[in-house]
This record gives structure tokens, C-alpha cells and sequence, in this order.
């Protein structure tokens, strides 16, 4: 008569380890190809945006690495606009929203470039940069002196300046949020073909248009022999940026609040995928674009 053999506790136990690992495994693996996909799918999207506003953009710096054309320069991807660091501000590729970004350290050190007359007499620029502001000290961060410019105030909110022709300083109503310790889009536009005067001057925080200019601003945009800086404006002392900074762009031309909601989104994708907010972050900033004033 056969005897029917069943397993032991220990046995069943082993077996049941034996899944758990194997499942385990399987969940590491699928979790890294989802978050390679997602970085691929990224930077498609972003890709199809930035080659649609490619006849537009006048420079863009990514900040991702220090190779064009010298070991001390970082390449403009649009052109020969490339930068020389001056001072020694870090490359890092952690906490970024793509790829690497630049550390400045608050007090010298800066990106530069020497001027150029792709600006001058323009009737629309519009300028975006990711900051990820730890100072809370004014300082001038991205701009052409003499021309426009962002600057984070007192407060530790945002302003974006603009010089017309007339030699008239216009900027817009300040950020509303503290900006310190978060990664945040700002977008500043200056558009002399609007007809409405109101609507010349506009600034967009995280994709959502914050107000116009508090002051009458008219005339083109005028560039005087002067540079381009990241982390600090020519002719300012002690008004150097501290935090982190990422893709840098500039326009000649009024982006549409439809584009700038495209970038940004761009970036909250790529922060995602890279860990550097979370999901519930990032629902959150998406579920904020439904409201038509910054809030």
C-alpha cells in the first residue's frame, strides 16, 4: 500500500521564501524598466517642444556638463552662446530637473557670455529658467544687464526687469510663494507688438501666468555692449544667485501660455522620473494648472 507523502512546515516555509525572493526580483526588475521608460518618454516630449520653438530660440543652456568648446565653458545647445564659468560654479548631477545642473555658491562665482546683438531692438524676448533658490538674499540670477533680468527680492519671491529703448526700468508684479528649497519654472515676457499696454509685461510661475507689470513699459528691447550672465548681472555688486539652476532659455518671441505649460510640464516629468519630487508632489503641481491665477 502506497503511502501518500506531505510536505513538512519547514518545507512549505522554504518554498513560500523561495517566491517571495523571485517576486521580488521580478517587481526590482519591472520597476526599472518603468522608470527608464519614463525617462525615455521625457525626453521625447521634451524634445517635440523644444524642436517647435527651435525658430524662436535665440539660446538655450542646459547646464548639463562643461565641454564646449574649453574644459572651463558649457555649451549652448542652440548655437555658439556658450558660457565661461568664472569663479568655479559647480556641475553636479543629483537634484536636478535634467540630466546635471549648476551649483552657485550666493557670493562669486557665475556663468558668463560675452554680448551678443541677437536681442538688440527686439520687440518681443521671453526668458525661462529652473531655480532652486537656498539664499534668501537678493540677487540678480539670469538676464543681460541693461536689457532684462530676473531677480529674486525680499521675500524670496521673483521679479522679472526689463530696460526698453526709452531706458525705462519695467518689471512685473513679484511671485507670490517662497520660492527656497523647491525646484521652480519662471517665465518672464516682454511683447512692445501687444497692443494693450497692460499686457506687455507678463511673468509665469510653475506654468501659471502670475499678473502684468506694475509700471507702463513701451518701446523694443535694447541691448547695450554688455553680457549675459547666470547667477548674477553686470554692473550689480553682491547680488549673486545661490541654489541650483537649470535650463536657461531665451526668446525672441512672446511664448503662449499653451508652450509655457508645455515646458514646464516637460520638467515636472523629468523630476519625476529622476526621484526628485514625488508622485504626490507632482499631482499636485499638475492639479494646479487647472486654475487660471497662481494660488
Amino acid at each position: 500500500m502506497n503511502k501518500q507523502k506531505s510536505f513538512t512546515l519547514i518545507e512549505l516555509l522554504v518554498v513560500i521564501v523561495i517566491i517571495g525572493i523571485l517576486a521580488g526580483v521580478i517587481m526590482i526588475s519591472t520597476s526599472s524598466s518603468i522608470d527608464k521608460a519614463n525617462i525615455a518618454k521625457s525626453k521625447v516630449f521634451e524634445e517635440s517642444i523644444a524642436n517647435d520653438l527651435a525658430a524662436n530660440m535665440v539660446s538655450r543652456w542646459k547646464l548639463d556638463q562643461i565641454n564646449y568648446p574649453a574644459a572651463n565653458q558649457t555649451p549652448d545647445v542652440w548655437g555658439s552662446n556658450h558660457g565661461t564659468l568664472v569663479n568655479g560654479p559647480s556641475l553636479i548631477t543629483n537634484d536636478c530637473v535634467s540630466e546635471g545642473c549648476f551649483s552657485f555658491n550666493g557670493s562669486s562665482n557665475y556663468i558668463n557670455k560675452d554680448y551678443s546683438s541677437d536681442l538688440n531692438s527686439v520687440s518681443q524676448v521671453t526668458l525661462s529658467c529652473w531655480i532652486k533658490p537656498n539664499q534668501a538674499v537678493n540677487s540678480d540670477f539670469v538676464g543681460m544687464n541693461y536689457a532684462y533680468f530676473f531677480r529674486l527680492y525680499s521675500g524670496n519671491t521673483a521679479r522679472f526687469f526689463i530696460y526698453n529703448s526709452s531706458g525705462v526700468v519695467g518689471y512685473s508684479v513679484m511671485s507670490p510663494s517662497n520660492l527656497l528649497g523647491r525646484w521652480s519654472h519662471l517665465v518672464g515676457i516682454y511683447n512692445n507688438d501687444e497692443p494693450l499696454s497692460s499686457k506687455k509685461f507678463r511673468l509665469y510661475l510653475d506654468g501659471k501666468f502670475i499678473g502684468n507689470a506694475t509700471v507702463e513699459v513701451s518701446g523694443n528691447i535694447q541691448v547695450t555692449s554688455s553680457s549675459f550672465r547666470i547667477s548674477g548681472v553686470t554692473g550689480w555688486e553682491n547680488v549673486y544667485f545661490g541654489g541650483l539652476m537649470d535650463d536657461v532659455r531665451v526668446y525672441d518671441a512672446a511664448l503662449s501660455s499653451s508652450q509655457i505649460k508645455q515646458n514646464y510640464i516637460a520638467g515636472l516629468n523629468f523630476l519625476l522620473s529622476n526621484g526628485n519630487i514625488s508622485k504626490e508632489d507632482y499631482n499636485q503641481r499638475i492639479n494646479q494648472l487647472a486654475y487660471n491665477e497662481y494660488e
